[in-house]
């Protein structure tokens, strides 16, 4: 209202208040009614008469349920999630208002995609009787910032800040302990009234780390914002989240719990944690408190980040016309949803890194998989970009159910499915709701594996071939995939995509792609390969060239991930060290100090393994495959173990060391110019293009209504509009 104000449109506006409101200065641009009465009586009684035969805009939650000409905002579902939170009358009353207007009011708004999907489930209505109209940031102006005469609480870019009230479910209790007991200085805002109580769990007494605030001004909130190293959502459940914004606007990076709509808020203006993991909580606020080149650029992509919330937008968007408040208006996001039936190893990382690689870009990504134990949170590393993330049970029959009502509620506007069993699985789905785009990722197809016999790759030649006319879209992740796409025959696109996601050494250690670092000749040959220890990796082809180079050297191997017993145990016989399966960010780390990589699989999609060791700067020798052809030089590649093991014995001296690390990273610096960051949001736009119709959760406002905000404007009433697909 207050950006409102500001417009012309101000004077066209009333504002009806209750008895004991407090008028804010900007409240005098408006025409100002104050009624007599005050509480539920003035909600539910005195405001629909005041309005009567006029358009209300109800934007605090709270609305009268029998007004059914209104605009109104929910902001969250959190008493439906967490009604103990609240009294139980609250709740009973907050339940019923939201079931009927979310069916009665001509118009429906939340705060995020993550609200939007929430109230839609816990209200039983579709996902798109709502709109989306975010907080904005620009309240926040950091040039009017000045030094406070207040003191902090702690010394400049040293502490971790907390703000918000204390509800059980903000997890406030566990982080503030856990930050209390690593001895890492924490300020908490919020709660003045009962903040010893919510906190009496935590040993507080003689520890000098630990500020209780209780509630501050603006004014001294904006500086304890921008003095902070980081601010701290431990929250198990957000609509939205305005403290991130707020101090992202001020510079200030958060570490914040995954699992609610502060993933899709933060962006890329902070790193994440399961809520109830507060140890990696308190492992990554401490970083951010001891790297101050990592606390600069976090703070700096927060402060972009803000960029996408503005008032001005909001105020566009909920009361419409084009003249009352200035707006760049941006198109609305393209929503995928991603399918795969197995979250882990080199699918994983592809998923993740698309998702990851295209953030920023108009696309909101959405996950369904069935991760087969593997555990998601630990999988997905430090930060979600996922708006919602749905495991489905074990099996494929239940992926395919999965698929028709994680459709039918998410609306998205492409399918991409991954891997060979949710791709049939995605494909013989039929009947999807507004049958959105269906792209499908093999990750090497089926028909390529060499464990099983000739006339049962056929088949699964013959299942691609007409499951190739339910796909509007290959993205292939190498040109030898492409071009087996294209043998299918079928009317579909290609896309190439290679797997490349900047540099993921990098990416885990906050700094740029690292040089070639190079020893002198080692005494000890130390050997590495990352993945499944299958029959398509071929461990014991691995464990044969181990044992060719035992004749001469010293050699110590390692195998990254596990497998099935038979080819653990091969490796194993062979004195090869194997790790079992680590976590994504722990794989850098495996791959420090090894002298070459290691790479037998008898057939591939586009290893990402291969790709992140030639990023850690490890040479690497790799068995001859199809699916390196164009774009891995023949000279890297054997067909034999001999072979295989003169190469090692080459690579590991110099200067043939050097000389081959700056190959790759050459290599590397070509194959990005097809990564997913170039390539796939362009492919998703031009096949939503070809559809003939505009994302589907895109809002249009195009029905003319007289309102109370607008006494003589037109302001147009939300409405969704489908196309179907051309079959």
């Amino acid at each position: 209202m207050r950006s409102l104000s500001s417009t012309p449109a101000a004077s066209q506006v009333t504002l009806f208040l209750p008895k004991d409101a407090i008028e804010p200065p900007w409240a005098s641009r408006f025409a100002l009614v104050r009624s007599r009465f005050r509480g539920i009586f003035f909600e539910q009684v005195v405001l629909p008469w005041l309005t009567r035969g006029e358009h209300l805009y109800s934007l605090c939650g709270p609305a009268p349920v029998v007004k059914r000409n209104q605009t109104l905002v929910m902001h969250d579902a959190t008493t439906f999630r967490f009604p103990s939170a609240f009294r139980l009358v609250f709740v009973l009353w907050q339940r019923l208002m939201y079931t009927v207007l979310s069916r009665t009011a001509k118009r429906v708004l939340t705060v995020s995609s993550f609200s939007r999907a929430e109230l839609a489930s816990v209200l039983g209505v579709p996902q798109d009787r709502f709109e989306v109209a975010p907080c904005g940031a620009d309240h926040i102006e950091p040039q009017l910032l000045t030094d406070s005469a207040e003191a902090l609480p702690f010394e400049r870019g040293s502490y971790a800040l907390i703000v918000g009230n204390l509800a059980p479910h903000k997890n406030v209790s566990a982080a503030v302990a856990a930050l209390a007991d690593s001895e890492v200085p924490v300020a908490v805002v919020g709660g003045a009234g009962h903040v010893q109580h919510v906190l009496r769990g935590v040993q507080l007494e003689g520890r000098d780390n630990v500020r209780l605030l209780g509630r501050v001004d603006d004014e001294q909130l904006q500086q304890l914002y921008a003095a902070a190293a980081v601010l701290v959502a431990p929250s198990r459940y957000e609509g939205f989240c305005i403290p991130i914004i707020e101090a992202g606007r001020l510079g200030c990076p958060a570490v914040f719990a995954t699992g609610s709509a502060m993933t899709e808020v933060a962006g890329e203006g902070g790193l994440a944690f399961d809520p109830d993991d507060v140890v990696q909580c308190v492992k990554l606020v401490k970083r951010l408190i001891s790297e101050p080149a990592l606390r600069e650029r976090l703070g700096t992509q927060a402060r972009a980040n803000t960029d996408r919330f503005s008032w001005a937008r909001t105020a566009q968007k909920i009361f419409a016309p084009e003249d009352v408040v200035d707006s760049d208006a941006t198109p609305a996001p393209v929503r995928v949803l991603h399918v795969t039936d197995y979250l882990a190893t080199g699918i994983r990382t592809a998923i993740i890194g698309y998702a990851n690689a295209i953030r920023g870009q108009g696309v909101e990504s959405w996950l369904l998989a069935q991760d087969q134990g593997k555990g998601y949170f630990e999988e997905v590393d430090e930060c979600s970009p996922f708006v919602t993330t749905r495991i489905a049970p074990h099996g494929l029959l239940n992926l395919w159910r999965a698929i028709g009502s994680s459709v039918a509620e998410f609306r998205p506007d492409i399918v991409h499915l991954h891997s060979s069993r949710a791709g049939a699985a995605g494909r013989l789905r039929f009947g999807l709701k507004d049958k959105p785009v269906l792209v499908y990722t093999p990750h090497c197809f089926s028909f390529e594996m060499r464990d099983v016999h000739g006339l049962r790759r056929r088949l699964y030649w013959v299942a691609e071939r007409v499951l190739a006319r339910r796909t509007d879209a290959f993205v292939c992740v190498s040109p030898h995939e492409a071009g087996l796409a294209r043998g299918l025959r079928s009317r579909a696109d290609v896309v190439v995509m290679l797997n490349m996601f900047g540099s993921s050494f990098a990416a885990q250690h906050d700094s740029a792609m690292p040089l070639p670092v190079v020893e002198a000749a080692p005494a000890r040959i130390r050997i590495v390969n990352v993945g499944r220890a299958t029959p398509q990796k071929d461990p014991e082809m691995f464990a044969q060239i181990v044992a060719a180079l035992r004749v001469d050297r010293c050699v110590e191997a390692t195998w990254v991930g596990d497998g099935p017993e038979p080819g653990r145990c091969t490796l194993q016989t062979a004195d090869i060290t194997v790790t079992g399966w680590l976590a994504a960010r722990e794989v850098p780390a495996a791959l420090e100090g090894q002298t070459v990589y290691l790479h037998t699989s008898r057939w591939e999609g586009g290893p990402i393994a291969l790709r992140e060791a030639m990023e850690a700067g490890l040479p690497v020798v790799v068995r001859r495959n199809p699916a390196y052809e164009g774009y891995l030089p023949e000279e890297w590649q054997f067909d034999e173990v001999d072979e295989a093991a003169r190469m090692i014995r080459l690579l590991a001296e110099e200067p043939a060391r050097s000389q081959r690390v700056n190959e790759q990273f050459e290599v590397l610096a070509e194959q990005r110019k097809s990564g997913p960051d170039i390539v796939l949001a362009t492919a998703y736009r031009r096949l939503l293009a070809r559809s003939g119709r505009p994302p589907r959760h895109h809002d249009c406002l195009h029905v003319n209504t007289t309102a109370t905000g607008y006494g003589g404007l037109n302001v147009e009433d939300a409405r969704w509009t489908h196309r179907s697909f051309p079959s």
